[in-house]
């Protein structure tokens, strides 16, 4: 036993020594673990409900149980880290607000130790190596019915596919900034970017760089330019070849340049290659502009990696192999790396070949390296340090390897989908220039420098899709203002400064103390803290505006931007380019020859000056005056003006003299916008006169209908007025009709019998007002029951009926009391002989069917006989 527990207490003690920690050997690993779970976990917090979803779950008793247990528990873990540090205060016991300043005044203390120690540090060893932190973190796989495949055990292969990847953060503590050790100075300023190239190799025209204005601006012109758009690929990179498969990666030798005098080998080593493949690891978060970091070279049996932070400004002797028409540089994705090799390198390129353009046009289902490496090489790209911080020197061996396998195999993919356009197009090379013409014109593409304007704000203002009020908007142009001034002379980029989230934020609250401009950043950038006053005088100035932005009469009047002068088409007749009034900067009150003269510019001897005569005629009541124009003066321009007089006195030429200087001071010239100003207030005039009219009209109207009522109201007898009132009637609902009049229509025309018997009722006639009309009844061969031959089917007396043709004036009614109502036939009668249908649906046929059919029958026998005898019958 005793052996035993010696043996068990000699294990402890060296695992305690081999260990700092419980479960870790070194820092390293305890750091990397620590950033792992605080990535974790921060993943897990933002996937907690927020707003009207948080109210919505709190609303369970079981959810708000388990949240204020859980919340109690993280409470008491920061009570215990902040005892740790030494910072005094119990954070259970505080407000939310007093909570939040107590952890603000925490990070403050701890960061100010870590700077204090990192100072030490940076005393005592000038060049220290780089300390790094690495954080790994891995996506979660999302089960669902289109990656079945990721789940399956029996398909490794599309288990592979879908397997998630790991990021890696790569970065160093103690990184010093490279900007400080550029020999040339970084131009943040807010004006076009020169071009610094001062030699020109392989120039068909010699080097000319001139400032120029595009639809974005200022610019200067692409040296190159010239050459690029008379290149034409060679022939032999017209024809399909053999590709030369690609050694490994650990088979080719990797050279690193970081001193001067090895970029004489390297150049000499380009020259001899037809074929190089290009690209660049770029950093621009501490960087207003940005900078290239690393630029990856290889011909097939080398790599290169050449470090541009120590070369920046002894690589431009490149151009010798970059803009050498002979050799090919193949890149993928050179929208950006062509402008950033212009900024920093003051290189240019001529004969590319972009691997992204050919997938594009292969119509490739992927467009990306990786996608292009697992196609043809069958190689897995590692994207572990896509984040990395390309600052660090010296670089770790697993960046020099991630750095080195993007253009490692992108030689033979060129030589593979070489081919494959020229098989795609049938052996034709239409494809394959096209994808040329598309690389040179990315050739083409120059660097253009962040731009600020006024309006530079509404771009992150349309993107973000919220409604601004005037107070916000102020306040969203003026921080973003800020943020581009301080970034700009920081040199830190704008995300670094303040994100654009926060901005955001900023804005739409508008928060009326410091501390809650603190609240709305997490975590605080640094130089938000150190320029928070200036921010809080933003703030305010902002909340003093009006909530409406009021909208000067100026701005009223449309006029065509700027830019829009640089699209006209001069060459079009309907383009007048004196026409100026449409321009921003137009002004109707420039001097001209045809000005009112003042004072002093009318000569005194005129008439001897009479060099040509004016256009303009001047009309007096006695004579004729012309206005003339004489020398122009150097000085001023201006006009002189002469008059002949017909008179032999000599009064009559200065009488004519100061008529026209008088009708001469009263001529102005405006423009139509003025002119219609001036007319306004007369058409308004006339526009009032013509209401005032018609108002004035009907008053007098409605008084003389009023006048006219109350006399005929006065003179009438109460018969007279009821005749009247009768007429008018008679007028409104017959008259004023397009139909014919009730009475005009004959008997078989009416519609009803009793409207029939109420026309004839109390109502006379004049004579010839009822014509005998054909009857248009169809009538039987034989004749209903109890009816004679020769009898009508209405029955009745046919001459009470018709209109007395013997001369008396007035029509006598007809006398119901006498018409024999058992002979009278309705219109709408059936008789037997006509064929009756019925409609029954086959679920009703059989006994009911028969019942109905001889109860319809029936009553078609009793209505033809005619034995109601009250006068009942359907139309």
């Amino acid at each position: 036993m005793s052996e035993n527990t010696a043996g068990g207490s000699s294990a402890t003690e060296e695992n305690g020594d081999s260990e700092i920690y419980p479960g870790f050997k070194n820092i390293k690993e305890f750091t990397q673990s620590g950033l792992r779970l605080l990535m974790e976990n921060i993943r897990d917090s933002n996937g907690l409900p927020i707003g009207q979803r948080w109210d919505y779950y709190t609303s369970f008793p079981s959810f708000k149980k388990v949240m204020n247990a859980e919340g109690k528990r993280i409470l008491h873990l920061i009570n215990l880290i902040l005892r740790h540090q030494g910072v005094q205060g119990n954070v259970l016991r505080r407000d939310d607000d007093e909570k939040f300043e107590l952890l603000v005044d925490a990070n403050d203390r701890i960061f100010e130790r870590v700077g204090n120690t990192l100072d030490e540090i940076m005393g005592i060893r000038k060049n220290p190596e780089p300390v790094l932190v690495e954080a790994t973190g891995k996506t979660r796989a999302v089960s669902g019915s289109w990656n079945k495949g990721a789940s399956s055990k029996t398909n490794l292969d599309s288990a592979a596919q879908f397997e998630p990847q790991s990021v890696r953060l790569l970065t160093a503590k103690n990184i010093e900034r490279p900007q400080a050790k550029f020999r040339d100075k970084i131009d943040n300023s807010n004006s076009a970017w020169e071009p610094r190239i001062k030699e020109k190799p392989n120039a068909i025209k010699p080097l000319a760089i001139l400032l120029g204005c595009t639809e974005d601006g200022e610019c200067f012109s692409h040296p190159y330019e010239f050459e690029l758009d008379r290149f034409t690929p060679p022939e032999e990179q017209l024809q399909a070849s053999d590709p030369i498969e690609p050694k490994a990666v650990d088979e080719v030798p990797l050279i690193m340049v970081e001193r001067q005098e090895q970029i004489a080998p390297l150049l000499e080593d380009l020259l001899k290659c037809k074929t190089i493949a290009v690209d660049l690891e770029h950093h621009s978060y501490r960087s207003f502009q940005g900078f290239t970091c690393l630029l990856q070279i290889s011909t097939g049996e080398k790599d290169y990696l050449i470090d541009t932070i120590s070369l920046r400004s002894d690589l431009h002797v490149l151009n010798e192999a970059f803009t050498n028409p002979k050799i090919l540089k193949v890149f993928h994705g050179a929208d950006s790396d062509i402008p950033w090799l212009q900024r920093d390198l003051c290189l240019y390129v001529v004969n590319m070949f972009d691997t992204y353009q050919a997938a594009k046009v292969l119509n490739f289902a992927g467009l990306s390296l990786s996608f292009l490496l697992k196609h043809y090489c069958n190689v897995n790209a590692d994207k572990h340090f896509q984040m990395a911080d390309w600052r660090i020197r010296p670089l770790p061996d697993e960046l020099k390897h991630y750095a080195r396998s993007d253009t490692h195999y992108l030689i033979y993919i060129y030589e593979r989908m070489r081919n494959a356009l020229l098989e795609a197009a049938n052996g034709q090379t239409n494809l394959l220039q096209a994808v040329y013409q598309r690389s040179t014109e990315t050739c083409k593409r120059r660097y253009n420098k962040l731009i600020l304007t006024d309006d530079s704000h509404m771009t992150l203002y349309r993107k973000s899709k919220k409604m601004f009020t005037n107070q916000q908007m102020y306040g969203l142009q003026h921080l973003y203002q800020w943020r581009d001034r301080i970034a700009r002379e920081e040199d830190e980029s704008l995300g670094y400064v303040l994100p654009n989230h926060m901005l955001l934020h900023i804005s739409e609250l508008l928060p009326r103390e410091i501390q809650g401009i603190l609240s709305c950043c997490n975590p605080i950038p640094p130089l938000v803290r150190q320029h928070l006053i200036e921010m809080h005088q933003i703030i305010l100035r902002a909340r003093e505006q009006p909530l409406v932005k009021p909208v000067v009469e100026e701005e009223l009047r449309q006029r065509p931007v700027a830019e829009a002068w640089a699209k006209l088409n001069l060459e079009s007749p309907l383009c007048c380019p004196h026409d100026m009034s449409f321009q921003l900067d137009f002004r109707d009150d420039l001097p001209t020859l045809l000005e009112p003269l003042k004072n002093g510019d009318v000569d005194k001897n005129l008439s001897q000056s009479l060099n040509m005569r004016a256009s303009l005629p001047l009309y007096s009541n006695n004579s004729f005056v012309n206005v003339t124009q004489t020398h122009l003066v150097k000085e001023r321009p201006k006009i002189d003006f002469g008059f002949s007089s017909s008179t032999n006195d000599g009064t009559g030429g200065s009488q004519n003299q100061s008529k026209a200087k008088d009708l001469l001071e009263k001529v102005s010239f405006l423009s139509p916008f003025e002119c219609y100003k001036k007319v306004r207030p007369y058409l308004d005039h006339l526009e009032q006169e013509k209401l005032r009219k018609h108002q004035e009209e009907e008053e007098s109207r409605k008084m003389a209908a009023a006048q006219q009522a109350q006399s005929t109201s006065t003179d009438l007898s109460i018969e007279e007025r009821i005749s009247r009132m009768q007429e008018d009637i008679r007028k409104m609902t017959n008259e004023n009709t397009n139909s014919p009049k009730p009475e005009d229509l004959p008997l078989y025309q009416a519609k009803g019998s009793k409207r029939k018997t109420s026309q004839l009722k109390g109502k006379s006639f004049e004579e010839g007002d009822l014509q005998p009309q054909p009857k248009l009844m169809k009538v039987d061969d034989k004749p209903f029951k109890g009816q004679k031959k020769g009898q009508n089917n209405k029955g009745g007396n046919q001459s009470s009926k018709t209109p007395n043709k013997s001369g008396s004036s007035k029509f006598e009614p007809f006398d119901y009391k006498q018409a024999n109502y058992s002979k009278f036939q309705s219109g709408n009668k059936k008789n037997k002989s006509q064929e009756v249908q019925l409609n029954f649906s086959g679920k009703k046929r059989g006994k009911n069917a028969r019942t109905s059919t001889s109860k319809v029958l029936k009553s078609l026998d009793g209505d033809a006989g005619g034995s109601s005898g009250k006068g009942r019958g359907r139309r």
